[in-house]
């Protein structure tokens, strides 16, 4: 049977390579043989993928360049294990040369002897003379592959018509003397196979091959119990969540939740998918440790996506975790609502398009990112800073407010924020110390708090302060009273530099990572500034101290002159007018009733 079938194969190879020989077509495939070229493929698709899918570029380009290169790699190792030769060495047809039936120099050949009863005039070469690896071929392999992904992903009947051009490789490869038909149809079968499969495989992830329905998918839901599916990504998050969760309540009391958050969320009723700790992470490094938790959890939400149907998702932050997310709801059907901004203004701009394809409506929380939006055609709406809702004083004054923390009354209150995240209190907790120390060295007035968030182990922060000699009053809670009853602030970058903002509290920005996080970021950040006041006000009015630049020295400085009265007056300026810029109505009133308007348009649809 092989070798009938071998037999059929030189048969068809003959017909082709030497029965159809003309000099017109010697150009014409000659060229198109190029088009399974890894490198043409690779310039067709940067051009084609930019043009018609930028909303979705480079990242979908990278995926598929992925998926074909490993799928090349598979290739190398079917040619290594079958070794069968080209045409050239072919041993039936070095046998029948043998016998000398006919001889003829062809092309760049030297010596070369044919059996004409076998190919007719002559074997045809055009290009290199291949002589081993054969089975199956490469170029045939990466252009139907490259037209599987394309015709998979963009799911539109004029995609198939890829197929033509890719026929026409693998007939090249015939044509000019370098395969057998078996190792064209082998390559094709390959590159079909490995390209569907790999996006079927990988699908949940990059969210690529899926038909997306058109509009939102009828819900199952009773009307007066809609399920919200939400997302927060850290503790401020969790808080906004929470709030959000109550103002749908009072709407709707039986609206139910499920999703991944904080304590706050849990509290209020949400049905915990998973703790946002695992999925708060800064900085590539970060993410790549951390890439196991990253991935359970967006499995679980996924798989909540699809058995549980819920009416809406809200994304909460946490951009590049929450827009994966938005991508698979949208291929089920599901609205989508964002809340909170992810700073593409600052880098990545491009991801507008991303957003604008992901989502149904856009809640941000700075005023001008109202305008950005509107300029790229997506659905959004501003109604005041979420945090303006969470920073309502338990205390009727400072004295009071101290009282409780623990804190002497007349002495210089100086709060050192760590942050939130595992990243800063790696990288930046040993620097606030050790300006601690120093300033406590400089001055005996000050007394120093540390406020640990949820997510912070406070084992671990006090071990840094007492290796340094540092005994600071540590809280949890009460951030906001915290902050209004102090003096001055070593803040981390985030949230809450604006809190300190809001509160009046003369502060320093400072931030610390992984040094190869930070040398990516300040080649990718389009801003001068990273403290979020700073980016409001559109000015660097508080300092910040930002890796070398913040050590202990410069902390210790800064504390000295914030609690002196010219740069402490300025400062309090600068508080002042943030809260300006930032005040609105009910923030988490409006986000519930866009929630709850996306849940009536599939409700109408219903009907």
């Amino acid at each position: 049977m092989l070798a009938t079938l071998a037999d059929l194969d030189r048969s068809l190879f003959c017909a082709i390579n030497a029965g159809w020989s003309h000099p017109a077509l010697d150009q014409f495939f000659g060229l198109a043989t190029y088009l399974g070229d890894s490198a043409v493929l690779a310039v067709i698709g940067v051009l084609a993928l930019y043009a018609f899918d930028r909303k979705n570029f480079p990242k979908n380009f990278l995926i598929l360049a992925v998926i074909l290169l490993l799928g090349g790699q598979f290739i190398q190792l079917l040619k290594s294990l079958f070794g069968r030769p080209r045409p050239l060495k072919d041993p039936v047809l070095g046998a029948m040369m043998a016998e000398g039936v006919s001889t003829q120099v062809i092309g760049w050949l030297d010596k070369l002897t044919v059996p004409l009863s076998a190919v007719g005039e002559r074997m045809h070469v055009i290009g290199p003379h291949w002589k081993y690896r054969a089975f199956p071929s490469g170029h045939t392999y990466a252009v139907f592959a490259f037209a599987t992904a394309i015709v998979m992903v963009y799911r539109k009947r004029v995609w198939w018509l890829l197929y033509l051009p890719a026929a026409l490789v693998g007939l090249s490869r015939v044509y000019i003397g370098v395969h057998f038909p078996g190792d064209v149809v082998a390559g094709a079968v390959v590159g079909v196979a490995w390209a569907w499969g790999a996006i079927l495989a990988t699908r949940k992830y990059t969210g690529m091959g899926y038909r997306r329905p058109e509009g939102i998918v009828v819900s199952s839901s009773p009307p007066d119990q809609p399920l919200i599916m939400i997302v927060a990504g850290e503790a401020s998050a969790d808080t906004y969540a929470a709030n959000l969760i109550r103002a749908v309540q009072r709407q709707v009391p039986g609206a139910r939740f499920i999703g991944i958050g904080g304590e706050n969320a849990e509290a209020t009723g949400m049905e915990m998918l998973g703790d946002a700790a695992d999925i708060s992470i800064v900085g590539f490094t970060g993410v790549v440790v951390g890439l196991g938790k990253i991935r359970r959890l967006y499995l679980a939400a996924l798989k909540a996506m699809e058995q549980r149907k819920p009416d809406v998702l809200v994304c909460i932050d946490l951009p590049d975790f929450n827009l994966a997310l938005a991508n698979q709801a949208k291929a089920r059907g599901v609205a989508v609502l964002y809340y909170i901004s992810p700073q593409i203004w600052a880098w990545r701009t491009g991801r507008v398009r991303t957003i604008a394809d992901r989502i149904d409506h856009i809640i941000v929380a700075l005023p001008f990112e109202r305008d950005f939006y509107q300029q790229h055609d997506v659905s959004v709406s501003f109604a005041g800073h979420p945090i303006l809702e969470t920073i309502q004083p338990r205390y009727e004054n400072r004295e009071q407010a101290r009282q409780a923390f623990g804190l002497d009354v007349d002495k210089q209150v100086v709060v050192v924020a760590p942050g939130s995240r595992s990243n800063e209190t790696k990288y930046l907790t040993h620097t606030l110390a050790a300006g601690a120390k120093l300033a406590a060295e400089r001055s005996d007035n000050l007394q120093f708090v540390v406020p640990l968030a949820p997510t912070v182990d406070v084992e671990t922060v006090k071990g840094i302060f007492q290796s340094h000699g540092v005994e600071p009053v540590y809280t949890r809670g009460d951030f906001f009273d915290l902050l209004a009853c102090a003096d001055a602030g070593v803040i981390t970058s985030g949230t809450a530099t604006l809190e300190a903002a809001l509160a009046g509290l003369p502060h320093i920005i400072a931030y610390r990572g992984h040094a190869l996080n930070v040398a990516i970021a300040r080649r990718l950040v389009k801003l001068d500034k990273i403290g979020l006041p700073n980016i409001i006000l559109g000015r660097v009015a508080f300092p910040e101290l930002i890796q070398h630049d913040c050590n202990p020295e410069s902390v210790a400085d800064w504390i000295d002159k914030m609690v002196t009265v010219p740069e402490r007056q300025t400062l309090l300026g600068a508080c002042h007018e943030v809260r300006e810029r930032l005040s609105g109505g009910d923030v988490s009133g409006h986000v519930a009733e866009q929630v709850l308007r996306l849940v009536k348009q599939r409700k109408e649809q219903a009907s």
